[in-house]
Order: C-alpha cells, then sequence, then structure tokens
C-alpha cells in the first residue's frame, strides 16, 4: 500500500505551491491528494462547503442558510433539515479515510484545524505548517505542528519547531527573449515593461498600466490580465499589449522590468528568473508581509509615479546585475526539488510507524467490575447448563 499526503490549500491562494507537489510526485511510490480548504472547512470566507465527491463523497456536506433565504423558509414551520457535518469532524474522518502519512496544510483555517484533530484522534503522523510567504503569517506559526516548510531561512528563523527551507516552488524559465517578443507580436528595440496584478488582475495593476502607456513611444507596456485586464485596456490604454494568465512564462522572457503587486509567488517567479522588479503598494496582509520582507532585492513603490519612475531607472542602472543575482540567491534554485525532498524527508521519518497511535487500555475494575461480572454469569451458566 502507497503512503498517502494530504495537501490542503486555498483555491487561487496557495495552490500553486500544493499543484506543484502533486505534479512532483506523479508516478513515485507515494499517493497525493489536494484538498481545498472550503470542501472542509466552515468559516473559510466561502459560504458553504461541498465536500470533493471524487476523493470521498461519504463526508459531503449540504449547506442550509441559503436554501432559507431563497425560498423564504421560516423556522417556525419546524421544517426538519438535515444535519450538516462540522469541520472538526470532516478533518477527522479525512485522517481516518487516508490514513496519511503527513498532512501539509497552506493557510492557518486548516492548520488549527488539523493539530486539533491530531490531539483528539492520536494521529501519529505528521501536521506539516507550509508556510509560503517571505514572512510567516502569525496564523501559521502554531506550537502544534510537527515540521514547518520556509521558502528562506530568514523566514524559517521566525517559525517554531524543526523547520526545513524549501525554496519557493517556481520551474525553470522555458521561453527565450526573442521568441517570447515574437509570441507577444512586439516589434522593434523598445524595452518591455511588465504588469502584473495576479490571478485576477488587480485594479490597481490596471490603473499603473493606463499611467505608463502615456510613455508607450519610449517602452512597451505589457499587462497581464486575462479577460478583466483586456477590458480595461481596450477602453482606456489599446497600445497597451495584454495576455493571459497562462502565457506568464512568456511575459517575463520578455520583459526587462517589472511591476508587481507584491504577492509572493509572483515576486518568487521575477527573482528566480533574474528579472528587475518594482512592487506596487500593498493591498492586504499577506502583500505586506512580501512588500516588507523585499524591500532589499526588489524597489517599494508608494504609489503608479513613483512606480513608474522606480522602473526607468532600473532600465538605466548599471548595477542593476548585482541586485537581480541577490535576489535570486535569497531564493536558491530548483523550488520544485527542494520542495519534494523536504517533504519525502518528513515521510521518511514516520517509515514503520503507525498512522495512528494504540490507545491505551482500560485497567479492569477490581471488585464488582463489569468484567467480573461478565465471568460469574458465564460460569453460572455452564453449571446451570450441566445440570
Amino acid at each position: 500500500m502507497k503512503d498517502c499526503i494530504v495537501l490542503v490549500g486555498k483555491k487561487g491562494l496557495y495552490d500553486n505551491a500544493a499543484l506543484a507537489l502533486v505534479k512532483a510526485f506523479e508516478g513515485s511510490d507515494k499517493d497525493v491528494v489536494f484538498l481545498d480548504e472550503s470542501e472542509i472547512c466552515s468559516g473559510s470566507g466561502i459560504k458553504g462547503y461541498i465536500l470533493a465527491s471524487r476523493y470521498f463523497p461519504a463526508l459531503s456536506g449540504l449547506f442550509l442558510r441559503k436554501f432559507l433565504k431563497k425560498y423564504k423558509i421560516k423556522q417556525k414551520k419546524r421544517v426538519r433539515l438535515p444535519r450538516v457535518v462540522p469541520a472538526t469532524e470532516k478533518c477527522e474522518n479525512v485522517l481516518y479515510r487516508f490514513y496519511p502519512r503527513a498532512v501539509v496544510c497552506f493557510t492557518p483555517r486548516s492548520l488549527s484545524l488539523f493539530v486539533a484533530a491530531k490531539k483528539r484522534t492520536g494521529y501519529a503522523g505528521a501536521v506539516v505548517s507550509g508556510v509560503f510567504d517571505f514572512l510567516p503569517p502569525a496564523g501559521m506559526r502554531v506550537a502544534g505542528a510537527d515540521f514547518s516548510l520556509a521558502p528562506t531561512k530568514e523566514c524559517a528563523a521566525r517559525l517554531k519547531g524543526e523547520c526545513l527551507v524549501t525554496g519557493m516552488p517556481v520551474s525553470a524559465a522555458k521561453s527565450e527573449k526573442e521568441q517570447a517578443r515574437r509570441q507577444l507580436g512586439i516589434k522593434g528595440e523598445k524595452p518591455v515593461l511588465l504588469v502584473t496584478g495576479g490571478r485576477y488582475c488587480s485594479g490597481r495593476a490596471m490603473r499603473a498600466a493606463r499611467e505608463f502607456s502615456a510613455f508607450s513611444d519610449v517602452m512597451q507596456i505589457v499587462l497581464s490580465g486575462g479577460e478583466n485586464g483586456a477590458n480595461f485596456v481596450e477602453k482606456h490604454c489599446p497600445q497597451v499589449i495584454v495576455a493571459a494568465e497562462e502565457d506568464m512564462d512568456v511575459l517575463y522572457a520578455a520583459a526587462d522590468v517589472a511591476v508587481i503587486a507584491p504577492t509572493a509567488f509572483i515576486a518568487a517567479e521575477c527573482l528566480t528568473r533574474r528579472l528587475p522588479t518594482v512592487m506596487l503598494p500593498p493591498v492586504n496582509k499577506g502583500q505586506k508581509l512580501t512588500f516588507k520582507a523585499l524591500k532589499e532585492v526588489c524597489v517599494p513603490a508608494k504609489d503608479s509615479s513613483s512606480a513608474l519612475k522606480a522602473a526607468m531607472e532600473l532600465l538605466m542602472d548599471k548595477n542593476i546585475l548585482e541586485r537581480t543575482q541577490k535576489g535570486a540567491a535569497l531564493l536558491g534554485e530548483k523550488g520544485e526539488e527542494r520542495l519534494k525532498a523536504a517533504v519525502e524527508e518528513i515521510v521518511s521519518r514516520l517509515k514503520g510507524k503507525e498512522v495512528f497511535a494504540e490507545q491505551e487500555e482500560q485497567p479492569a475494575e477490581k471488585e464488582g467490575g463489569s468484567e467480573g461480572g461478565k465471568e460469574d454469569e458465564s460460569a453460572g451458566g455452564e453449571d446451570a447448563r450441566g445440570e
């Protein structure tokens, strides 16, 4: 029977790391199951939860309130409602169903739930805190976690317990600059400035692209924006080139400098590819951590105007190579391989051990106990049959 590893992430947030692990273990002697936090944890920002039927249909729950509201059902009618499975029970059921050697949690909510489930069930595997920010969020520093994964030594130093440094699971660049520019339809020798705002193209990134487009005579602006960005560009700045998120490797290869929303994975991809990077102001806690941690290797900007100025200075900076090399050294190389090796090391330490610790036997009662009563009763029964 193969060892199982359960990964618990959040769609659109840390699924890059989880999917990198799923891909890394394909065809190996280990089964890897990726679960979205919303399938398990109530109160995770998504109203209701429906468990993924492809993994464990027996644990599926129903979300009730939206139906009560939609059909205007009042509680006084005493409508009989099915029981919703609590998140705590679901986490325990995940452990009992998969018998995982390790559970890697990428979010504070899932980590706290599985640490609690470990205590209640006697689970003897490893609950792992998977941190993929450059500074650890407070919720990922839970004392009950057995191991922690961190992208850098600086991040690892802020975590409790044993921590393995993994780097960021960023794939190596596959495209070359000339080929990438031809693919995007960029002609001429003008420098290329990439603006990217994450999966859904943040409004701040789109507004920055519009502001930068005033200088399209001296540089080519490229926005990673998908459908949202395309609609915005068509209306406000048609001279900007828009590309989908799937083309990120091509965009990084074509760019001379990048202006990014300071999310951890986008920053890691730029640093790994030695791309000079300017960070737009952060808009949430995760971005604030990245913004604070990377001030030495990326250029922080207060607004779009200062970001444009910083990008132009980077294009003319003679010492830019030193800055980009420092950023690449922060993460190291082969992030995907290092992450896989760290998880394999955790699993190997648990090899040969039972996934669930044996429950301690309850001591028998000395006198008048249930066990003694059963023995007397059975003896009396035999005597009766003998007579």
